[in-house]
């Protein structure tokens, strides 16, 4: 029961496909603004925790290494699809 809390939480904030920012048409848009919270939280836990803009500043940076990669394995699996003539994924995602 609290698992499920935990996970419906996660996928209601996190998974792109289920949270409001889902109505954003632009991919690249609902990225972004995705990424502003992300600073913005870790400005807030940053000030919280350590009171500290060193906090802030390595968890920005992890923040920006991490977002990279995923920016970098997306495009990587479009040049895949566009490369191959897929127009859709081959794993389905499932029910919303």
């Amino acid at each position: 029961m609290i698992r499920e809390w935990v996970v419906d939480a996660w996928n209601g904030i996190m998974n792109y496909e289920r949270n409001p920012l889902r109505h954003i048409p632009d991919l690249q848009v609902r990225h972004m603004v995705m990424q502003v919270l992300a600073f913005m939280w870790s400005a807030v836990f940053a000030i919280l925790i350590a009171d500290s803009v060193f906090a802030f500043g390595v968890s920005a940076i992890a923040h920006v290494v991490f977002v990279a990669a995923v920016v970098v394995t997306i495009g990587t699996f479009k040049i895949l699809f566009i490369s191959l003539n897929i127009s859709k994924p081959l794993i389905n995602p499932g029910p919303l």
